[in-house]
């Protein structure tokens, strides 16, 4: 076992070889998604265009075809110019984000280009003969040119500056203009097109663009019964979660709603916009055990929304690890009001039963709290605790077992589940336990201490000598 960390990986001024690599999945992703979409459409009877009267007077440039190709250029090229790995991510994701969702459009809705082609000759001829070698006639709206056009452009403007970037955007004028003197596009496809560069463009943003992060991931999942965990501006809740009881009595929408989505008067989503953050302040000084602070935040969310089901409860879970039972009760109790199914609950009243030694109303509890919410591991972890209290071992077994079916990423579980084995004489299936927890995490001597015992039992004196050296090491690096 070594406890050294590993080396931080520096970070790589130019990105080559995952430069490459983006290029490597980029460009097979193009020519085989954009092929299928042509293929799709191809495959329908009826195509429509969509074509301005005024379009029959766009002339036919064929030269314009060299500023048209050089955009497959620039696109190789544009993953080489970043400069850190980060800015070569976001850059690929924007190309990435364009083409998979125009492909989406040109499937579902395609669209065919009208005019026919004129012919041309020499080295323009010999281009646009490469050119129908893969496409064709659809995969029009919105211009999949245009957006990744906007999106190097992006990028090249980070790079270059004076005559060399004003000669850059005059060549991308051209290329965007091609797309019609070409006859590749018609005008709808090109402000759809810029659309859809833009969006990409803001939903990536660069590490100097904005606050720097992606759109994605300034969107966030709640847990059920966690809607004030984080910090939000805005939020979308919709009332599948919440009990006929929750609904009835006037919870939903929420006190900070602004719009309502219904269905024959019946709430089914609602938009939020946020009032204040007391509570999402309220979790991380729970997390450091900074309970006055946390009690000051719970009771400013409670004095703007006493029907706030999640602020009674955290601020009664506050009180029973503080041990002041009398407050625990009344925020509890409310809380209960505003949700009977509230399964937390059960269990933080079970633990005020468990704190003042009352193990069986609280095993009680507990039961009552996973009959609510089969898979809350918590209250299976905490009757297992009862019953090892009350020495009833084997009872506390399954507890466990059903603890870790729904959560078993815990190594304190794996332990303590190897200790009850211990304790009713089942030794090999204590050291499959704790085998188990010191697997999930190495620095635990209590559990190595668990299976040594178990070997011990057992006669296995060369694995029990194993673990009595790894205690040894562990404690010899401070490790108790």
């Amino acid at each position: 076992m070594s406890t050294a960390m590993p080396p931080l990986a520096s970070a790589e001024a130019c990105p080559w070889r995952r430069a490459a690599a983006w290029l490597l999945f980029l460009a097979p992703f193009f020519f085989i998604t954009y092929g299928l979409a042509n293929w799709s459409a191809s495959q329908r009877a009826d195509v429509p265009s969509l074509v301005f009267e005024w379009e029959h007077a766009i002339p036919f440039w064929a030269w314009t075809i060299l500023p048209y190709w050089s955009i497959d250029a620039l696109y190789g090229l544009s993953l080489f110019v970043c400069l850190t790995r980060h800015e070569l991510d976001t850059h690929a994701k924007r190309l990435l984000t364009a083409q998979a969702i125009a492909i989406t459009c040109f499937v579902l809705v395609p669209l065919r280009f009208a005019f026919a082609h004129p012919a041309a000759d020499g080295v323009w001829g010999l281009m646009f003969d490469a050119l129908a070698g893969f496409d064709q006639p659809f995969n029009q709206l919105p211009s999949l040119h245009i957006a990744l056009a906007v999106i190097l452009w992006a990028l090249y403007a980070r790079r270059l500056s004076g005559i060399a970037r004003l000669a850059m955007e005059l060549w991308f004028l051209l290329i965007c203009g091609s797309v019609l003197t070409t006859y590749q596009h018609h005008f709808i496809d090109i402000p759809t097109g810029l659309l859809l560069g833009a969006l990409c463009l803001w939903a990536w943003p660069f590490a100097d663009e904005g606050n720097g992060r992606a759109i994605a991931a300034q969107w966030q999942w709640t847990r059920d019964m966690e809607w004030y965990k984080g910090k939000w501006d805005y939020a979308i809740y919709t009332t599948r979660t919440l009990t006929p009881h929750q609904i009835a009595s006037g919870q939903f929408p929420p006190k900070e709603a602004i719009h309502v989505i219904e269905a024959d008067g019946v709430p089914l989503a609602a938009i939020l916009k946020s009032h204040d953050h007391y509570l999402a302040d309220a979790y991380p000084q729970l997390y450091s055990r900074s309970f006055d602070s946390a009690i000051v935040n719970l009771k400013k969310a409670i004095a703007w929304n006493p029907n706030n089901e999640e602020a009674h409860r955290v601020l009664g879970g506050v009180y029973v690890n503080m041990l002041d039972e009398t407050n625990a009760r009344i925020h509890l109790k409310k809380a209960l009001e505003l949700l009977p199914e509230n399964y937390e609950v059960y269990d933080l009243l079970g633990l005020i039963e468990f704190n003042k030694k009352n193990y069986e109303p609280a095993i009680k509890l507990f039961h009552k709290s996973y009959g609510l919410k089969i898979n809350y591991a918590m209250a299976y972890y905490h009757a297992a605790t009862s019953y090892m209290n009350m020495q009833k071992y084997a009872e506390a077994i399954p507890e466990y077992e059903n603890c870790i079916k729904q959560n078993g990423k815990l190594p304190e579980i794996y332990m303590a589940l190897g200790q009850a084995y211990f304790l009713t004489g089942n030794y090999a299936k204590c050291v499959e336990a704790e085998t188990n927890a010191v697997n999930l995490r190495q620095e635990m001597p209590q559990a190595y201490q668990i299976m040594r015992d178990a070997y011990t039992r057992m006669g296995n004196q060369e694995m029990a000598q194993a673990c009595t050296q790894m205690i040894e090491k562990l404690q010899s690096m401070g490790v108790h």
